[in-house]
């Protein structure tokens, strides 16, 4: 038995489906077609993981028993009373607990995230991110920022006084800015050029986070 689920949306979305996967494995093999790869990429419960820029038609999804899809953001998850992962639960028949929780593997980053370090000569750090929501292909600094819900940015006046205080509080700790070239600057930090799933594996060794 060989299913394929469609998981579309961003990289918090398709971080939330991993949550599903360990039950969804006890069905069946599972293949994911998604834009965001690296969410499933290493999951020993993954049999193969699609980017959505190949056509659904393709031969190796084609080959599945079922194709699924299904969109949380137009379903029951929109009353406001269901966790995002509880509403991928019940569009897919899994049953619900608390204890489910998402799981990528990143481990592979772990060299690459050294040298980067080395490179900079950081030890202690914090890393910071108070904008994002930009879509996949807005990756170049030439491109103008755009989001389709700005509201959920932190105003950069009152994220630059939140790096102010941190750089007084931990004055041997290096401040780490994860956005992409076109996102706001702090004074007082660093920003990390790194691909976000190598930021993944970056957290598990900083001081903490925001």
């Amino acid at each position: 038995m060989l299913n394929t689920y469609i998981v579309e949306g961003g990289v918090g979305k398709c971080v939330a489906f991993t949550s599903l996967i360990p039950k969804l494995r006890k069905k069946s093999e599972v293949q994911i077609y998604t834009p965001y790869i690296d969410c499933f990429a290493g999951n020993p419960d993954v049999k193969m993981a699609f980017e959505s820029t190949l056509p659904l038609q393709d031969p190796r999804i084609m080959a599945s028993d079922n194709i699924y899809y299904s969109e949380p953001y137009k379903s029951n998850f929109q009353f406001g009373k269901q966790h995002l992962i509880e509403s991928y639960c019940e569009l897919h028949n899994v049953e619900f607990n608390k204890s489910m929780k998402p799981k990528i593997y990143t481990d592979r980053h772990k060299d690459s995230v050294k040298e980067w370090l080395d490179k900079n000569e950081i030890k202690k750090y914090i890393l910071i991110q108070f904008s994002g929501g930009q879509p996949k292909w807005n990756y170049a600094d030439n491109v103008q920022y755009q989001n389709i819900n700005p509201n959920r940015n932190y105003q950069p006046y009152l994220a630059q006084q939140v790096v102010n205080m941190l750089l007084e509080e931990y004055k041997d700790t290096t401040i780490i800015n994860c956005v992409l070239p076109n996102e706001p600057h702090y004074q007082g930090t660093i920003r990390c050029d790194l691909h976000w799933s190598q930021i993944h594996e970056m957290l598990k060794g900083s001081e903490g986070f925001i």
